[in-house]
């Protein structure tokens, strides 16, 4: 019943969990009530356990986090060769998450139900909107569909290859979840402009230079220097891996070429997220923003 340091924990662990190396805990306290009981004639167990971790933070590989609330309820039996499950209740919460990208509010509610972990349901804030899914087996193979809503597209380009494009607009999406051997992926997933918006990519000498030898980019580059789209629709594909694939139409005008004439625009864009994410989180000015903050 006495609090235990979450910091002091993770010191002592890391030196039998590989994976925690890079893990450093900077404040936190843990409770752990645990008991176990077994009853040799009847061949009966029991196991009753009780975790609660408050106010924990700290960083792993530039990954950094704080208001890390979990608590685990577990009262598992077993008898005549069958496990019964009396109680099985999980909550994980983060008020700040950075992994290359900010996540805040996140609740995580699952239960482990014997050896599988099942995420009943994930909600999260994330780049000005939300992400939540529910019913997910940690088990491969499983599946699930995730639902975006609200994302802000200026804080999407904001974390993307091209932060200097300035856009507006409101995206929603549904994209389906599979979790197989080789990790998650996401096949024919939907997003979509909820409200007209824009997009300016800057003429900058790199754009202008690209340009120069060739007509098709450079008439491509003066639409979007002011594209105004009412219709922003497109396909994403997520591969174990980390290697995505982004196909977006836009429809609108460029009001500086034509007030009248409509302007569709496709686009296609390949980039391999893991690494992306890893970069952001590695951008030296990002993450010592991110370490004042966190």
């Amino acid at each position: 019943n006495t609090p235990l340091a979450a910091q002091t924990l993770a010191a002592a662990l890391r030196q039998y969990l590989p994976d925690w190396q890079l893990l450093e805990i900077h404040a936190g306290d843990i409770n752990l009530q645990l008991s176990a009981d077994y009853d040799f004639n009847k061949k009966a167990a029991s196991l009753k356990g009780v975790i609660n971790g408050q106010d924990i933070a700290g960083s792993n590989d530039k990954l950094l986090f704080d208001g890390v609330t979990l608590n685990s309820d577990i009262d598992y039996r077993f008898a005549e060769q069958q496990l019964m499950i009396q109680r099985d209740k999980q909550q994980l919460k983060i008020a700040n998450l950075f992994i290359g990208i900010p996540i805040q509010a996140l609740q995580l509610d699952a239960r482990i139900n014997g050896m599988d972990i099942i995420v009943d349901h994930f909600k999260a804030r994330l780049l000005g909107g939300r992400v939540e899914f529910d019913d997910l087996q940690l088990t491969a193979p499983s599946q699930t569909a995730i639902k975006l809503s609200a994302l802000s597209l200026s804080e999407v380009i904001k974390y993307s290859a091209y932060p200097e494009i300035d856009a507006q607009g409101i995206i929603d999406g549904l994209l389906p979840l599979s979790l197989t051997e080789q990790g998650p992926a996401i096949k024919n997933g939907i997003i979509s402009a909820r409200y007209p918006g824009y997009i300016k990519v800057p003429e900058n000498t790199v754009v202008k230079a690209m340009g120069k030898d060739n007509p098709a980019f450079a008439f491509a580059m003066q639409v979007l220097t002011n594209l105004q789209f009412d219709a922003l629709q497109g396909m994403l594909d997520y591969a174990a891996d980390g290697e995505s694939s982004l196909k977006v139409e836009m429809k609108g005008i460029n009001p500086n070429l034509s007030r009248t004439r409509a302007v569709i625009f496709n686009y296609s864009h390949n980039e391999n997220i893991l690494q992306l994410l890893k970069s952001l989180r590695f951008n030296e000015q990002l993450s010592k923003q991110l370490e004042e903050r966190y």
